[in-house]
């Protein structure tokens, strides 16, 4: 079996694609990962040497990966785990989507700044920036097309709203 695994270099992702590369049916693995702000060669670690992995370095949403297509998904054949989405006024867009019932949520609080790591704090701008933007949408197999249009409608209608409060609120200054 071959697989395509995105996001493969974050925390999550980097675990499953370790695990995968026990099984004796993978003939091989392709990492697609953006390296943006949870994703990192060193989460692979030792898998690089595993000569079934293949690491690309690119985002599945970027127009120059034209032989790549995303099909329906195989059930039996897919580990979802996260829809993320990086969003700058993020808690007033949270709130929104939960008031209109949509299934959100934040995760991930820098590591660094948890209690049980005080010794070892420092500075960490990029996570902490992406610390206040991440917004996890709902994301599961069994959501249907009226489902995600749901999602997309109300997502959109607050980061509309959204926006119109912060530039109402920049004009009141």
């Amino acid at each position: 079996m071959k697989l395509l695994v995105t996001g493969a270099a974050g925390f999550i992702g980097s675990h499953f694609v370790r695990r995968m590369l026990r099984a004796d049916d993978i003939e091989q693995i392709t990492v697609l990962d953006a390296l943006t702000y949870a994703g990192s060669r060193s989460n692979l670690g030792q898998a690089f040497l595993d000569p079934k992995l293949e690491f690309v370095v690119g985002d599945i949403c970027n127009a120059g990966l034209d032989d790549v297509r995303l099909v329906d998904v195989d059930v039996d054949r897919t580990v979802p785990h996260l829809c993320q989405v990086l969003i700058p006024n993020r808690d007033q867009v949270h709130a929104r989507l939960k008031a209109r019932g949509i299934g959100v949520g934040v995760h991930y609080p820098p590591s660094h700044l948890q209690p049980a790591f005080a010794q070892w704090r420092r500075d960490l701008p990029a996570t902490e920036q992406a610390s206040h933007e991440i917004l996890t949408l709902p994301f599961r197999q069994h959501l249907t097309e009226a489902d995600i249009d749901q999602v997309v409608t109300a997502l959109g209608q607050a980061l509309t709203e959204a926006r119109t409060t912060l530039h109402a609120g920049q004009s009141q200054q």
